[in-house]
């Protein structure tokens, strides 16, 4: 048995694997050919001459840059350069002069274009931490402050799309760059050159995008905030909040970086961003682990020390401290999600696909975006939103199935409580009242052989209608209640004589439908703790009638009465002498009307128990 378990684990393992290299591979076959088909830029140059940007669309400008360190050149010249580096590459990957360059400094990157006239534009993405974009010597794009120092430079991330004129002759595209604030510095993501037309297009591309993400993610939010609200409170459902915060945070840092319009403070959106980094993967361990039937409580507790303690790091560090750890942080979220898709397929519950297949998502898009921020692929944007998008909508609808299936259950743990409630029920014709019963007609009997037959066949009636009665939602007519109550009656008749008395007052249709097994007890009650224990006996009225579009149902006695103690706590779970099903009757009427039994009493004053069918009954 153990075997076969083990064998399935390899499988659905294998299977995993499967899948992930092969996307990977995928992708970097897809980058490989998008990268031939584009022109490439040599030694700081790029002839476009054979490039048609209305035919065959923009391109980004990826290649060999000329690179100037710790200098920020007006007029450029590469042959003074230190050299050609790859962009988009962040500068601490970079060797001049045989030394490794630091991520703290400032750089002149310069690009000369030829082949190319008209009317251009350019789309910028965030470099760190600041820059300033020329196209030959007009400033068309700045973002932050540059500096020769730390004191004089300001960071900031925003993208930016420009519009310009380009001679065929060529242009010169400049940027001035300087990092005092984040671990890394440079050009780190590709610029795009098109037309007017297609920049825009693509700026409106990734504003849709987004915009689409964060409000489907959103959305989901909300519909579980009201749900948790609305009464499911279960810790997955704060979990999964907290997962669609974090990711609409996370979201909201890539592409356009719309989560600096919203702080204006750079040090904040970057503490913002990697502190859901940070706490991601233990978020992640405790909503799977919530969900598992096999409580794994050592998958949380691996988690929460090590996200706290790169929390706390986050918050309270400088930004080029915790930024260094990026790749901790990171590779530390993979792992866990990993460990957590593993767990998953372990698990033999329903659902696993739908998490595993989030799961799978994320992880995917998250390998993928790693190798793009380190500019092994450069043919994509980032597709964590993708994969946060995905992997919310697997786990949102896993989510409802599990809340469906508990509900399931649940109902048919309040059915089987319901059929304890019926054998309850039924379990109150007590031997005595049997008993009772049986001595009273025999000595009718004795007297009236025909009254006693009656009586006989009264009892068969009534003993059937008790113990036939096979649900709590079963709907009859008001007249076979109100006949069932006769038959009742009149065996109670037959004991106590002309002592106790029934008065009827019906002045709605017999046809009504009312739960079954609600008015018989009601009189039951009457009879059996009011007028029965009076030495003179009683009358126990029993009036129906409408009362505005409603029909109003009424048992009254002139018995004994309650006190007012035990009437406080008469509908209490607590009382086991409340009488005969009166809490099962109160309940069934709040589960069907949203109302139950209003009952008034006073000592020696007798009670009055009322209940109310909405909107007149339904008629047969």
């Amino acid at each position: 048995m153990k075997s076969d378990v083990l064998r399935d684990e390899i499988k659905v393992s294998t299977r995993t694997i499967t899948v992930l290299i092969l996307f990977i591979s995928l992708i970097f076959v897809w980058n490989k050919v998008a990268i031939g088909t584009s022109p490439m830029i040599k030694q700081g140059k790029l002839d476009l001459s054979d490039w048609d940007m209305q035919e065959d669309g923009m391109l980004t400008l990826n290649g060999d840059w000329a690179f100037y360190w710790n200098q920020f050149i007006e007029d450029i010249d590469t042959s003074m350069s230190d050299g050609y580096v790859h962009v988009p590459n962040v500068w601490n990957h970079y060797t001049i002069h045989e030394d490794n360059l630091p991520g703290f400094g400032y750089a002149t990157y310069a690009l000369h274009i030829t082949g190319v006239e008209g009317e251009l534009a350019l789309k910028i993405p965030p470099c760190s931490t600041a820059y300033e974009l020329y196209v030959d010597d007009n400033l068309v794009a700045q973002n932050g402050v540059i500096s020769r120092s730390a004191s004089g430079a300001v960071p900031n991330y925003e993208p930016k799309s420009v519009v310009f004129d380009a001679s065929r002759s060529g242009f010169t595209i400049k940027m001035f760059v300087s990092n005092f604030t984040y671990a890394r510095g440079g050009i780190w993501y590709s610029l795009s050159l098109g037309t007017k037309d297609q920049i825009e297009v693509l700026d409106r591309s990734i504003t849709y995008k987004q915009s689409f993400i964060v409000g489907g993610i959103a959305t989901i939010m909300m519909f579980c905030v009201c749900a948790y609200c609305l009464g499911i409170r279960r810790l997955s459902l704060i979990y999964f909040v907290l997962l669609s915060l974090f990711s609409v945070i996370r979201i909201m840092a890539y592409g356009d970086y719309l989560i600096m319009q919203i702080v204006r403070s750079f040090r904040l959106a970057v503490i913002l961003e990697y502190s859901t980094l940070t706490l991601f993967p233990m978020i992640i361990a405790l909503f799977l682990q919530s969900l598992m039937k096999s409580k794994r409580n050592y998958m949380a507790a691996t988690t929460i020390i090590p996200s706290s303690i790169a929390f706390l790091l986050t918050i309270l560090t400088p930004v080029f401290f915790f930024t260094k750890l990026v790749w901790i942080f990171e590779a530390w979220g993979l792992i866990i999600t990993v460990s957590s898709l593993f767990f998953l397929t372990r698990e033999k519950q329903k659902n696993n696909n739908l998490l595993a297949a989030g799961a799978l998502a994320i992880i995917i898009c998250g390998l993928i975006d790693i190798l793009y921020q380190n500019c092994v692929i450069t043919a994509m944007g980032e597709l964590s939103p993708f994969g946060y998008y995905l992997m919310l909508v697997f786990w949102g609808i896993a989510l409802v199935k599990y809340y469906t299936d508990m509900v399931a259950q649940s109902r048919l743990s309040l059915h089987k409580a319901n059929q304890a409630e019926l054998a309850f029920l039924q379990a109150q014709i007590k031997p005595h009242f049997l008993y009772n019963a049986l001595d009273a007609i025999a000595n009718v009997c004795e007297k009236d052989g025909k009254k006693g037959s009656d009586l006989i066949v009264d009892l068969a009636i009534y003993l059937r209608n008790k113990l036939q009665f096979s649900s709590l939602e079963k709907m009859v007519s008001l007249e076979q209640e109100l006949d069932f109550v006769s038959k009742y009656f009149t065996i109670e008749q037959a004991r106590f004589g002309s002592k106790i008395r029934m008065e009827m007052d019906v002045r709605v249709s017999r046809a009504i439908r009312l739960p079954a097994l609600i008015l018989q007890p009601l009189v039951e009650n009457a009879v059996r703790h009011g007028i029965s224990k009076n030495a003179c006996g009683g009358t126990v009225w029993v009036s129906i009638y409408y009362l505005n579009q409603d029909v109003l149902v009424e048992v009254k006695d002139n018995g004994e009465g309650i006190e007012p103690d035990r009437l406080a706590l008469l509908l209490s779970e607590a009382r086991a002498d409340s009488g005969v099903g009166i809490i099962n009757i109160h309940e069934r009427l709040v589960h069907m009307y949203g109302k139950g039994l209003d009952i008034t009493s006073a000592p020696r004053h007798g009670t009055c128990v009322k209940f109310m069918i909405p909107e007149g009954g339904k008629h047969d």
